[in-house]
């Protein structure tokens, strides 16, 4: 998990996965309903989704923190992969 232009501080297990192509398979009435106590968000989240093509739902199952580890990330993901390099 990792801070807004910062470090990662965290890691994350995760659980099941759910991908969605929002009209053809669900709704995005259809998703809210089913993942909303979940997700935990304000209705300014749903409304923002309004136009969106795709929904992906991430189960997170464990959290643990870690000390701060700086990583060069300049996309928009939620998330990073790190892997051990030669020598770790």
């Amino acid at each position: 998990l990792k801070k807004s232009s910062g470090a990662v501080v965290g890691v994350a297990e995760v659980g099941r996965v759910w991908g969605f192509e929002i009209g053809a398979e669900k709704s995005l009435g259809e998703i809210r309903e089913e993942f909303a106590e979940r997700v935990c968000a304000e209705l300014a989240f749903w409304e923002g989704c309004a136009r969106a093509r795709y929904a992906t739902m991430i189960e997170i199952v464990q959290v643990g923190e870690v000390g701060e580890i700086r990583c060069e990330k300049k996309d928009r993901r939620a998330w990073v992969v790190l892997r051990r390099g030669k020598g770790a």
